[in-house]
């Protein structure tokens, strides 16, 4: 076992230390991909990228599924296709026009980087003043959507043939901490579940992820 940076060197690192097997001549051992990536906009996708390259077998998402992830508008999209509820997003490119006819609270932050943290805006000028932070800063279009209030949860995913959820877990409210399993009742446990499954292979996952998702006060899983 080496552990190796997800940076330029990477691919030749790996190299002398999984040399080619001598009858089939394909790369061997498995790389268990931890990085984050460096820079650029879905930065994740970069390393499994350089090892598909190179013929490596890896663990976690392909860069398609980086990028299903990563971009929140495809996300969006993807889910809605799996006939999903998930939040309606609005790219806002030019706020002084776009911004009319929002309904406050609203959540905001940038198109590409779903794992960025993002922010509440209660009123037009916060919303505005967040723009402008946010286009100076990523330089990217800018992402609002409506908040969704409810009982916050992550559920795991492990696997691929089949995919299976570990026990469910709720983060509560006023940083409280966190609760697994989940106090939910067996149906909307089960939705939730349900839910969980079907985006992550809408998004492409593959082996592992954590889906967030916000169950309403009517018991619906809204996948975040």
């Amino acid at each position: 076992v080496i552990v190796v940076e997800g940076d330029m060197n990477l691919l030749n690192q790996l190299r002398d230390f999984m040399p080619s097997h001598p009858m089939s001549g394909q790369p061997g051992g498995l790389v268990l991909n931890l990085a984050h990536g460096i820079q650029g906009e879905v930065a994740a996708a970069h390393v499994p990228a350089m090892l598909e390259m190179s013929g490596l077998a890896y663990t976690g998402p392909t860069p398609l599924g980086h990028v299903c992830a990563e971009d929140r508008l495809v996300m969006r999209t993807l889910l809605r296709q799996a006939g999903l509820s998930t939040p309606e997003p609005r790219v806002i490119r030019r706020p002084a026009d776009d911004c009319r006819d929002l309904l406050y609270p609203v959540v905001v932050g940038p198109r590409v980087g779903a794992s960025v943290r993002r922010r509440i805006e209660r009123n037009r000028q916060e919303l505005l003043d967040e723009f402008a932070r946010l286009a100076r800063r990523d330089g990217q279009p800018v992402v609002v959507e409506p908040l969704v209030a409810g009982q916050q949860l992550v559920v795991p995913v492990l696997g691929n043939a089949p995919a299976r959820c570990l026990p469910i877990v709720e983060i509560l409210p006023r940083r409280a901490g966190t609760q697994c399993p989940a106090t939910l009742d067996a149906g909307v446990a089960e939705a939730t579940r349900a839910a969980a499954l079907k985006a992550f292979h809408a998004c492409n996952g593959r082996d592992y992820a954590l889906v967030e998702v916000c169950v309403t006060t009517a018991g619906t899983p809204v996948v975040m």
